[in-house]
């Protein structure tokens, strides 16, 4: 078909007429559009309009804060001496060796005994893992609130209080033989 026979064909097709209600409802449907809407409610409309942008971006810059907040406490934490004097500090070094004899160190770790005879970590680090040695510092900073909190769901409060008088026993003894150490070096001299 080329174009003098598609115009051909066009000039003979009549189109029906349209009916008096499409007509009524679409002028209908611009007035509606049309109308004004009071201008308090414009107003309110246009500078609420970006709350909801907003809110998204205070919530991710409070969650970006919060871990940067997490990271830089983890960071320093382990920096942190404690409040006693400690008599020694353990660097350790966590060694893995190949097959053929080779080795490379996997961590590095710095730990006292605390007061309740368990071990007390300073400072990780994993060489040549940033990410990793971040994640490790972060886990140390909440061990003890996850024991904390995980305690009573592991623990019965009798063998709770088993563990209490044990401790305080400990405690006893390390401190009678801390005396008799400064004791019997006193003496000495």
């Amino acid at each position: 078909m080329n174009d003098t026979e598609l115009d051909e064909m066009l000039d003979r097709w009549q189109a029906p007429p349209v009916p008096a209600s499409l007509r009524e409802n679409v002028r209908a449907g611009f007035v509606a559009s049309l109308e004004q809407k009071p201008l308090r409610d414009r107003r309110a409309r246009s500078h609420t309009a970006w709350l909801p942008g907003l809110r998204k971006s205070l919530f991710a810059g409070a969650a970006l804060g919060a871990g940067l907040l997490l990271l830089i406490v983890t960071q320093a934490l382990p920096q942190t001496p404690p409040p006693v004097n400690l008599p020694y500090t353990v660097d350790s070094e966590f060694v893995r060796y190949a097959d053929d004899g080779s080795k490379s160190v996997e961590m590095y770790l710095t730990s006292y005994t605390g007061q309740n005879g368990g071990e007390v970590l300073i400072s990780r680090s994993i060489p040549n893992h940033l990410f990793g040695t971040a994640l490790g510092r972060t886990l140390d900073a909440t061990l003890p609130a996850w024991q904390r909190l995980i305690l009573p769901l592991t623990v019965t409060s009798a063998e709770l209080e088993k563990i209490k008088k044990s401790m305080t026993k400990v405690q006893r003894g390390q401190k009678r033989n801390r005396s008799s150490m400064t004791d019997s070096s006193a003496s000495s001299r």
